[in-house]
């Protein structure tokens, strides 16, 4: 990440991230390049944790959630050939945090809104739902 620019610039960009997952056949932590939507930081400067939800294409359907598992529609995935480069979801059920470090460099981010507000304001209204399910 540019550390020139303000954390609110990064808001609503999907970009590529280092991103841990359980390796099933080493048994252990690992990581791998994902791309993510940036929705969150934890305070105004860098270094700093930013809230993300990932985006995966989900190649089973068996592994995809009806409701919080969002589709980019074909004309948002094309303005976004930089990070993504086949049909993807935006997982909204699956937030979690990575490091600004984590962040790669040499991708500029790409803003959703600017790119499509109407599937931006879906993501925000599917993520309010689902976390206003929590703890019920």
């Amino acid at each position: 990440m540019d550390y020139r620019k303000s954390t609110k610039d990064y808001i609503n960009c999907i970009t590529l991230s280092r991103y841990p997952y359980f390796d099933v056949k080493s048994q252990k932590k690992s990581f791998k390049v994902r791309p993510v939507l940036i929705i969150g930081f934890e305070k105004d400067t860098f270094p700093c944790d930013i809230n993300v939800l990932p985006v995966s294409s989900i190649q089973s359907s068996k592994h995809r959630h009806n409701e919080y598992d969002k589709q980019i529609p074909d004309d948002i995935l094309n303005q976004l050939d930089t990070v993504l480069t086949k049909t993807s979801y935006i997982r909204i059920h699956k937030q979690s945090a990575v490091s600004s470090n984590d962040v790669v460099n040499n991708v500029d981010p790409v803003n959703l809104k600017d790119i499509s507000q109407e599937f931006y304001y879906e993501i925000i209204k599917a993520h309010k739902k689902f976390y206003n399910e929590l703890f019920e």
